[in-house]
């Protein structure tokens, strides 16, 4: 890779399909936060273009284009390739009147996350889901929001007896629930080949797949600076999860542990004790509290947390893999070696007057041969 190809970034926004540049907008700076835990998040500021046009007549023209809902596509790249890096719609505006003003509309654009954060799609459902898998359910809710272009759900292990939203859930509130208690991630992705939304519910990716590979960053090529952070919060060594069986009428217990691995590498820390979490959660059988204390292990078995920034790679997204090469040789605690697989969990793109910059939150992947 040549730094030939981070000469001249640039983007491009389009609303209802139209290019803000075509229409006389004039934008300096676009953002676009990613996140799995979060709906992605697009910002950017709108300027007057001189002051042949009035402030009074430039405010009407543009409150009259940017109207709450419409969609919203953002493509960033160098030279004259673009790709899209954000699809979703305007969730808000806002402008200021002063007298010394030039004319400014700060807007906001979300992806399509943000429709199940504000609708309960099955609110009639009011029985819940017998004898069901969560993705069963994902696939349910999902079928009411054609907005996603494609979606990916991944199947996840157990049948309940019963599955229920609770009355003060949102649609992603009830679907995050269900995310968690598999250790599955759920958030939202452009395809950039066919340039279509996807949602995803999933299992954190830990080895390139063929629809999404693994991003390698060199230390003082692309990559800029890298924090590490190493810390025993995310660390828990064992789960017991305790319910109560309604038909056998006794509690029911689920337990696991990390594995011989883990455990090894949580030893070389030279914390004195293990670290047990236990918990009484609403499970109905031994499998499920056995399920649910095995996804909540695998969750805490991390180390290491990073952030990183770099220079603009459209192509990176939250939810990617991303592997950190040729920082100089120095190893964590457990002889944990800082060159290795990271999991993307935010990606931020800033692209404007100052050049294009991708900043990362990445968390270690744990795997082992």
């Amino acid at each position: 890779m040549s730094d030939l190809r981070f000469y001249a970034p640039g983007f491009e926004i389009r609303v209802k399909g139209e290019r803000l540049a075509e229409r006389g907008f004039i934008v300096n700076q676009v953002t676009v936060e990613q996140a799995t835990e979060a709906a992605a998040r697009a910002t950017f500021s709108v300027f007057r273009a001189g002051t042949e046009q009035s402030l009074s007549a430039w405010l009407k023209q543009g409150l009259s284009f940017f109207k709450l809902g419409v969609p919203v596509e953002i493509r960033a790249g160098y030279g004259g390739e673009r790709r899209l890096i954000f699809k979703g719609c305007l969730t808000s505006f806002s402008y200021t009147f002063a007298v010394d003003a030039i004319g400014e509309i700060q807007v906001e654009a979300q992806d399509f996350l943000f429709l199940l954060m504000k609708s309960r799609a099955l609110a009639q459902k009011q029985g819940g889901f017998n004898q069901v898998y969560d993705h069963e359910v994902v696939r349910r809710v999902l079928s009411h929001y054609p907005a996603f272009e494609e979606v990916y759900i991944e199947e996840t292990p157990i049948r309940y007896p019963k599955v229920q939203q609770k009355d003060e859930e949102s649609d992603y509130q009830f679907l995050r629930r269900l995310a968690e208690r598999n250790n599955y991630l759920l958030y939202a992705r452009v395809d950039q080949e066919r340039e279509k939304a996807v949602f995803c519910f999933k299992k954190p990716q830990d080895k390139p797949t063929p629809k999404q590979g693994q991003h390698e960053l060199y230390f003082g090529r692309e990559l800029r600076s890298f924090t590490p952070n190493f810390s025993l919060t995310q660390v828990i060594t064992r789960v017991v999860v305790r319910g109560w069986d309604p038909k056998q009428k006794k509690e029911i217990e689920g337990q696991a542990e990390l594995s011989a691995k883990d455990q090894e590498r949580f030893e070389k820390t030279g914390f004195p004790s293990p670290i047990t979490l236990e918990l009484h959660l609403p499970v109905r059988t031994r499998e499920e509290a056995q399920k649910q204390a095995e996804a909540i292990c695998q969750k805490y078995r991390r180390l290491l947390e990073a952030e990183a920034e770099a220079l603009g790679l459209p192509e990176i997204q939250a939810g990617d893999l991303v592997e950190i090469k040729g920082l100089p040789q120095c190893q964590g605690p457990a002889d944990l070696d800082l060159c290795r697989g990271y999991l993307a969990v935010q990606a931020t793109h800033q692209i404007g007057e100052g050049g294009y910059r991708l900043r990362l939150k990445l968390k270690e992947v744990v795997s082992y041969p």
